[in-house]
């Protein structure tokens, strides 16, 4: 099965887990989430699909998984080269 746990629609309130990986989140109000039960999971191509139906008009994003690794200012990093 496919949640809509945030994201499709403006301001969703978050429930079930994702309420609690977010209630300390300052800006969780710019979070967008699906989860899908591995059932239905169907690889990472499909993931980044049904992640790309998330974005609205946004002038950045950024999509993470499980298997990312960060490095020490990243943030800062990333602001640099965006800028540049």
């Amino acid at each position: 099965m496919i949640k809509e746990e945030r994201g499709l629609e403006p301001k969703t309130p978050a429930t079930g887990p994702a309420a609690k990986v977010l209630e300390n989140c300052p800006h969780a109000d710019q979070v967008k989430m699906l989860r899908v039960s591995s059932e239905d999971a169907k690889g990472p191509t499909y993931g980044r699909y049904l992640g790309s139906k998330l974005l609205g008009e946004e002038e950045f994003c950024m999509q993470i998984d499980a298997h990312m690794d960060f490095e020490d200012d990243w943030d800062k990093q990333l602001l640099d080269m965006w800028g540049e």
